[in-house]
């Protein structure tokens, strides 16, 4: 989200010195202030090069040791839940962008879920439990995330 912002700050002031450079250059004749468009603009694009480059990074980096993803869709957005081989999750509603990570374990067919801060998306506290039914995470007690299908699943049984 902070990344997004900063592009969004990055295109439109650049966008408003190009421009700046430019007319001046046309209304005064001048090839120096035309140069400095460029130069500017060249840098903007390098900028949105890295951006991207960044972004691409951080999203491998954190499907990095993924063993089990499931999902609903909603009328409005979804629920993803993803879980990691060091033992924590990562959970988010869409489209609010809401997310909350935190601990998981398997007991049996069961998963416990702990978020690390509170933040409202397990409406039952900072905990929940699911029990996996036939492809898919069912929440015990269906305040927060309901049922969610399995759509990736490579969790060692013991």
């Amino acid at each position: 989200m902070l990344l997004l912002l900063i592009k969004f700050l990055v295109a439109v002031i650049g966008l408003i010195l190009i421009m700046r450079h430019l007319i001046l250059g046309v209304v005064q004749h001048n090839n120096l202030q035309i140069k400095k468009s460029g130069k500017l603009l060249l840098v903007i694009l390098g900028f949105f090069t890295l951006a991207i480059a960044l972004e691409f990074a951080l999203k491998q980096f954190r499907n990095r040791g993924l063993i089990m993803y499931a999902w609903r869709e909603a009328p409005t957005g979804g629920i993803w839940l993803k879980l990691y081989d060091n033992q924590e999750f990562h959970l988010g509603y869409l489209p609010t962008d809401k997310e909350a990570e935190g601990r998981f374990k398997f007991h049996g067919d069961t998963l416990f879920l702990e978020e690390y801060k509170p933040n409202g998306l397990l409406k039952g506290g900072d905990r929940t439990s699911l029990i996996i039914m036939n492809g898919m995470l069912v929440e015990i007690d269906r305040k927060s995330l309901g049922t969610l299908e399995i759509t990736m699943n490579q969790v060692k049984k013991d």
